[in-house]
């Protein structure tokens, strides 16, 4: 859910009925990439969902024994029905576990890289939107995974919508914000999102760089975020809810 609420709130200064909605049908010019300071918080708030969530991964069934997604995966009341079946190799699942924080610690870097841009995008796009489905198979995580899915598909280059379409590749035609004040607002709130995501490492509700007091932007924007999936660790006891 919280997945759902920050790229909504990200989704109001984004032209996302641009494509494929009944607004776009009056537009006579397609736009097929669009850059502001709105993109560059978009793009920052999914890295931090995922850099955010490794640094959090500190515990040495994560870092030394590689044992977590073994652990997480004895939890009944997470696995599936294959995720169970997965538990009789426990060799292959140090391997997911080390994939996993690679991922989570790399992965959202070559958003940023100005190089090979087009294929790179594409290749690190599958390499979630895959990683995330085999948390759709192995664990019951509710829309997370499919949320998390749906989060990376606006970085997929107008390329590969133009295959998509069946359409003759052309010059993307850009669009640039220069809105200052739709700018500098989207800038303090992804800094304030970044220091929030700092704090919450700390555990603690007040710090230095960022106050209690300052919970107030949290509270009206909606942008206050926590993620700890399975971090530090794994629990290793479970238990079921009985009525």
């Amino acid at each position: 859910d919280t997945v759902v609420r920050v790229l909504l709130f990200w989704s109001l200064f984004l032209p996302i009925a641009r494509r494929r909605s009944l607004d776009s049908r009056k537009q006579e010019i397609e736009v097929d990439v669009h850059y502001s300071v709105a993109t560059l918080a978009f793009t920052l708030q999914v890295a931090m969902i995922y850099w955010f969530n490794a640094v959090a991964k500190g515990h040495p069934m994560w870092r030394e024994d590689y044992s977590a997604v073994w652990h997480v995966l004895n939890l009944d009341s997470f696995a599936t029905s294959f995720g169970v079946w997965l538990r009789q190799f426990p060799e292959f699942l140090q391997m997911a576990t080390r994939g996993t924080v690679w991922l989570e610690e790399l992965g959202p870097l070559f958003l940023f890289i100005p190089y090979f841009r087009n294929y790179l995008r594409i290749i690190v796009v599958m390499l979630f939107v895959s990683f995330h489905l085999g948390l759709a198979l192995t664990m019951n995580l509710g829309i997370f995974p499919y949320a998390c899915m749906i989060a990376w598909l606006p970085f997929l280059p107008s390329r590969f919508w133009d295959k998509w379409r069946r359409r003759e590749a052309a010059q993307p035609v850009i669009e640039v914000c220069t809105n200052k004040w739709k700018a500098s607002f989207c800038g303090l709130i992804c800094l304030y999102i970044f220091l929030w995501n700092a704090r919450t490492l700390t555990r603690e509700k007040s710090s230095w760089f960022l106050t209690s007091e300052c919970n107030i932007i949290a509270d009206i924007t909606r942008v206050g975020q926590k993620w700890h999936l399975f971090a530090p660790r794994s629990r290793t006891n479970d238990f079921w809810l009985i009525v």
